[in-house]
């Protein structure tokens, strides 16, 4: 009896040593086939930072593995304990372009900061949370769409503002110029004391005012606005308090050149600042709520399409990655969303592909040399190779097949043993 313990316990021992999938299964990880490790540069963040919503631009063919509409793509930790929220705006499987946004619980300024991408799973749900990646925001819209991603502030179009436009992050919205072209958001929200709004713009044409972002306080007056000043082609960053008080802060940059810029506008009941391409380039000294009573948001036109005088500020050009937020961004926070959606190569990079072991010990052995010895043992038609290599360069490989292998040959003989000496003792 106490025989036939033994041997069950070695049995037992075979079993979970050789099949650790089935124990490991309910953390998800080991039904991704393959994951790239991704670290975050970091002498491109100047401060830390909590929820930072960070930009994923890659074109790679390993993402051939994936999903037709991405669903499989998820981001972990680099202990695989936590799931990251994320939105994946464009991927395309044939081309293995991915545009995404991860929201970063914690981006240091003093160490790199790493984490993985998990894919290749056809029986994988679609994981995203695009709304807890924009909690902090009252409104974000990525253009590629018209959908608000952050609430439920969606747009309406008006005119014939043409979508699916290639733009700095995915689509993009282009403008014709003409005073009907515009977007608006059918709910109202509201900001006060304080602000965010952003939005990339892309133009060429100066001959009129073009206004990019606005929340008009009534039919007749402006709360807050973005726009091109036709006459300089400076930047223009303005708002309107309860006592009918307003105040412009002025570029001193041109950016009608045909290329992407990044304009940010803040407000905190204190100052209003004016930010291009992640530098500050000027400041006003401002106080008091914000006059919003109209609410809506207006994109590419300064307000109602009902009020005439505002057909003359509507915008020629492309506009992508609009948002609105009640939290004044600070200066080093804007700075370090220009490095990362500026240019996500320097700001990040990727590991190469690795597989997802069954198992969690891999080896590192040598690819380009010979043996020195061999010797092969043969147990039950089960033929084994022992190798020696020398080290010169080394790949990682899993020792997921080797390892079922050898502990066969250890427990198998142990289990012949103990049954040949029970036989014996009958």
């Amino acid at each position: 009896m106490k025989m036939f313990s033994i041997l069950f316990i070695l049995i037992c021992v075979f079993w979970f040593v050789n099949f650790p999938p089935l124990l490991a299964k309910s953390t998800g990880i080991t039904e991704f086939d393959n994951y790239k490790i991704i670290t975050i540069n970091n002498t491109q963040v100047t401060i830390d930072m909590v929820n930072f919503p960070l930009f994923i631009s890659i074109v790679d063919s390993d993402l051939f593995n994936c999903q037709y509409d991405g669903d499989d793509i998820t981001f972990w930790n680099s202990e695989n304990t936590i799931q990251y929220n994320h939105e994946v705006e464009r991927f395309n499987k044939s081309t293995g372009e991915l545009s995404a946004w991860v929201q970063i619980p914690f981006l240091s300024s003093s160490v790199d900061t790493s984490f993985r991408v998990y894919y290749g799973n056809p029986s994988a749900v679609n994981s995203e949370h695009e709304e807890t990646v924009w909690n902090e925001y009252a409104a974000v819209y990525h253009l590629s769409i018209l959908n608000d991603s952050a609430k439920s502030n969606d747009l309406t179009k008006v005119g014939s503002v043409l979508e699916n436009i290639s733009g700095k992050f995915a689509s993009a919205q282009e403008f014709d110029g003409y005073g009907n072209d515009f977007l608006f958001t059918n709910t109202n929200f509201q900001i006060n004391t304080s602000f965010t709004v952003s939005c990339w713009i892309k133009i060429e044409d100066t001959d009129v005012d073009q206004t990019f972002t606005t929340l008009p306080h009534s039919l007749t007056g402006v709360a807050q606005r973005l726009m091109l000043n036709w006459d300089n082609n400076s930047v223009l960053a303005r708002n309107y308090n309860l006592s009918a008080l307003g105040v412009n802060t002025v570029s001193e940059s041109v950016i009608n050149d045909g290329s992407w810029h990044y304009l940010v506008h803040t407000y905190d009941n204190n100052t209003n600042k004016l930010f291009i391409d992640g530098v500050l380039e000027g400041s006003s000294s401002h106080s008091g709520i914000v006059r919003c009573e109209y609410g809506k948001f207006f994109i590419g036109r300064e307000g109602d399409y009902t009020h005439s005088s505002w057909q003359e500020t509507v915008v020629d050009g492309l506009i992508d990655e609009v948002r609105v937020s009640s939290v004044p961004l600070t200066a080093e926070q804007i700075a370090i969303e220009w490095n990362n959606y500026n240019n996500p190569s320097t700001f990040y990079h990727f590991s190469e592909e690795y597989l997802v072991h069954k198992t969690t010990s891999t080896t590192e052995i040598s690819t380009d040399t010979t043996t020195d010895s061999s010797t092969t043992t043969t147990i039950q038609n089960t033929t084994v190779t022992n190798t020696k290599f020398t080290t010169t360069s080394s790949t990682r490989i899993s020792s997921t097949t080797k390892t079922s292998t050898f502990n066969f040959l250890i427990v198998f003989p142990v289990i012949l043993f103990l049954r040949r000496k029970h036989n014996s003792n009958k």
